[in-house]
């Protein structure tokens, strides 16, 4: 076989296989340890109206934790498959990763925090100030 022809075979696998890779990272199951969204929210319930608007504030956060650790998955798993590739003389990029990883890991932690806020929001603000709603 001439080699012209294999070479254009084998880049041609590679970005096969490479896309094919994409594909599968962009799209297979979100592995989120995450509170899974659903309508139960442990919170105080006060009435029916707010009750359903907190549950869809829950279900928002979820949805935003759950999409900025899946990106955070695929930015790590990439980083791992190129920083084996990069060439001798690239500079080196492991203190600016742990700082990119730092900021990953601080912006997941204030997303869970803003749950946890939200909820005693509803406790100490909501559920006192909007205790008569049930009246109406």
């Amino acid at each position: 076989m001439n080699m012209e022809l294999f070479k254009w075979i084998v880049i041609g696998l590679i970005v096969i296989t490479a896309g094919a890779l994409i594909v599968y990272l962009l799209y297979k199951p979100s592995k989120s340890t995450f509170t899974p969204q659903n309508k139960n929210h442990n919170f105080t319930r006060i009435n029916k109206l707010l009750d359903n608007e907190h549950n869809d504030i829950f279900n928002a956060i979820d949805n935003l934790y759950s999409a900025c650790e899946k990106h955070w998955h695929t930015e790590n798993n990439l980083y791992k498959k190129g920083v084996n590739g990069m060439p001798n003389d690239h500079v080196n990029v492991t203190d600016i990763w742990k700082e990119h990883t730092k900021e990953h890991n601080s912006l997941l932690k204030r997303i869970k925090q803003m749950k946890q806020d939200i909820k005693n929001h509803i406790d100490t603000m909501d559920k006192p100030h909007f205790h008569w709603v049930n009246l109406l």
